[in-house]
């Protein structure tokens, strides 16, 4: 792209699109978390096009969304920022997902004079999923006019129950009387287009909107899980200009996700046949192109349309008994998936169940994937029929009763069981808390603290709740086997429902060397990184017990916290000291993006060391660390949106 076409692109990105509609929202001003606390904060899902016009793609989908958190100002045009941080998700997630997160950052800058706006990058994927079914749903606070949008007629059974687990419910999509039109894989022969390059330059489309002499001195790129992979990357991304992502930008910040240079130094040339015989195949067919990456088949719609659904069920009728089965894959095994299919839950008790790291402490229930990232968000509200408080399914680990698989006998088959929430004052879990299996058996590798940082009710509202504001307006796109169908993607969701799994195989790809080089016009393939010379300040939030390296040979400012304390390099410390009380012991792999923090303002004065729960570890020390690394008095005008 020549720089007078470059020029022109830009001109359109701030001409294009930008006319933000006001959604009524009378129960909230758009965020979740705390509601007293979040009056001046206002959410804003704004979609521009992108300088990735890739030319197979139909151009309404070449586009790029991000959420974009700010302060309410009393003008159209917000007041000056002292610094943006850019986040990405992790593996599978939409830019809603860390909307508590982003919110806190947003506050706890507010509470030292300071206006940060945060943007949670989205994926141009988000462009194919039609949300309206989910926002007239949430603005009528009835999930089942969802259900009907989205499943139609025959959804529920008999007995008025949902007729699939949620990872099964993608051959429901779009039944009798449904308006969804669910995408087949036929319908996106232009999605193996959407690799890391492509990605990278919708990313790189957001950062223009930065006035360039702002970059990198304002603006920050943050990354949670797979996400932290991405920054990594995009920081060695050669830019349209010719500069490296690092170039332009003030810090990287890592929440539990690197930060990594790669182990090898370049990909060999078997290396790049490979990645491009995989491409090849999802060009042809012979591979998915969206919904399942490295066995993750419940990255489905389906399960992420249900999910949505669960969670305004949760927050809408939380004591209701609910209507969505438990699906199998318990740490206990069979035997644990059978107690919990006996189980009675309420609405929010089911959603405690998609994340919590442990429901019922020392009971193995938990989803075995979510032992390790999982938030702990609070337990079941459980107490066994008195006299079977020991009966065991099968013995616990070293032949413990309890903990062990309980016995069908301690549930009571009248009772509904509800949620005893996290966070601070909430649930109080017992220290066997984090007992499950592995390969060999049961472990106590990642038994729990004491304390609960998540509140389930948070997490709840953080995969369900849209933008307050948004400029998305429907499209009509002609596909290929489903024919014209009707887009609204204005919601922002907390799941893609379209994984796509090209991304994804190169951005694991690429993860893996310090420099990756493809200039391939014949396979249509161009990826130019390189990690090495990345000499920008760096922060890294880990789990990991121990002193976690920093990889990148030219960063001198480099920061560690883990669950035993804080590291930094003297010129990290100097800018920004952090006590070495500060730790991450309380924090599952999510916490780190949801945990409470409405004790946060109590840090400031020291009341609460952060990181105790009710003080989100990340928020608050990042924000200091962040104003440390803002250069001069240089504040950012950003054009009106």
């Amino acid at each position: 792209m020549t720089t007078n076409t470059l020029k022109v692109c830009l001109a359109v990105l701030m001409l294009t699109g930008t006319a933000l509609v006001q959604e009524p929202r009378p129960d909230r001003p758009g965020l979740p978390g705390q509601p007293e606390a979040r009056q001046d904060l206002i959410s804003e899902y704004i979609v521009v096009p992108s300088v990735a016009q890739e030319p197979s793609t139909p151009s309404e989908l070449n586009k790029i969304g991000f959420l974009r958190i700010r302060r309410l100002s009393t003008s159209n045009n917000p007041a000056p920022i002292d610094a943006i941080v850019i986040y990405q998700t992790g593996f599978g997630g939409g830019a809603g997902l860390p909307m508590e997160l982003l919110a806190q950052i947003v506050e706890m800058g507010a509470l030292r004079g300071k206006n940060i706006e945060v943007w949670s990058i989205d994926y141009r994927e988000n462009n194919l999923e039609d949300t309206k079914g989910m926002r007239e749903a949430e603005l009528r606070r009835d999930p089942r006019i969802a259900l009907q949008y989205y499943y139609g007629d025959d959804a529920l059974d008999e007995n008025g129950r949902f007729s699939a687990i949620p990872a099964a419910s993608d051959s429901l999509l779009g039944g009798e009387g449904a308006t969804f039109v669910p995408l087949q894989q036929e319908d996106v022969p232009f999605l193996p287009e959407w690799g890391v390059t492509v990605h990278n330059r919708d990313v790189e489309t957001l950062l223009r909107l930065v006035p360039e002499e702002d970059r990198s001195t304002n603006v920050f790129l943050m990354g949670h899980s797979q996400g932290g992979s991405f920054i990594a990357q995009f920081a060695g991304h050669k830019l349209l200009d010719g500069k490296r992502g690092y170039e332009e930008l003030a810090g990287l910040i890592f929440l539990d996700g690197g930060p990594s240079i790669g182990n090898s130094e370049e990909p060999s040339e078997d290396d790049i046949s490979n990645l491009i015989a995989r491409r090849e195949a999802r060009r042809d067919g012979s591979q998915l192109r969206f919904g399942t990456f490295f066995g993750a088949t419940f990255f489905g719609p389906g399960n992420n349309i249900m999910n949505e659904i669960m969670a305004m069920a949760a927050s809408f009728s939380p004591t209701e008994e609910t209507i969505f089965p438990l699906g199998p894959g318990a740490a206990g095994g069979p035997l644990a998936d059978e107690f919990a299919a006996k189980l009675r839950l309420t609405n929010r008790a089911r959603f405690g169940f998609t994340i919590d790291t442990d429901p019922i402490p020392g009971t193995f229930l938990q989803t075995f994937s979510f032992a390790f990232l999982g938030a702990r968000a609070g337990r079941l509200d459980f107490t066994p029929v008195p006299g079977t408080e020991n009966d065991c399914a099968e013995p616990g680990p070293r032949g413990m009763m309890p903990p062990c698989v309980p016995a069908l006998s301690q549930i009571d088959p009248r009772q509904v069981y509800d949620w005893i929430d996290g966070g601070p004052g909430g649930a109080e879990p017992s220290p066997l808390n984090g007992w499950t299996r592995n390969a060999s058996g049961f472990t106590d590798a990642f038994v729990n603290p004491l304390e609960e940082p998540t509140k389930n009710s948070t997490w709840i509202q953080a995969n369900y709740i849209g933008p307050s504001r948004t400029n998305v307006r429907p499209v009509t796109i002609n596909f290929p086997v489903s024919g014209p169908v009707e887009i609204d993607s204005g919601e922002a969701n907390a799941w893609l429902w379209y994984l796509n799994n090209q991304y994804n195989d190169e951005l694991s790809f690429v993860s893996r060397f310090k420099r990756t080089l493809i200039d391939r016009d014949d396979v249509n393939l161009h990826i130019d990184i390189d990690k090495r010379p990345i000499n920008i300040p760096v922060i890294t939030y880990v789990r990991i017990i121990g002193n976690p390296q920093n990889p990148f040979p030219n960063v001198y400012d480099f920061t560690a916290i883990t669950p035993t304390g804080v590291g930094q390099t003297p010129l990290a410390f100097a800018r920004s000291p952090i006590e070495a009380a500060v730790n991450t012991r309380l924090y599952g792999h999510t916490d780190l993006a949801t945990a409470d923090n409405s004790k946060g303002h109590l840090t400031l004065n020291r009341e609460v060391t952060p990181g105790d729960n009710g003080a989100n570890v990340v928020s608050t020390t990042l924000v200091d660390w962040i104003i440390a690394r803002t250069r001069g008095q240089t504040k950012v005008q950003l054009p009106n949106f």
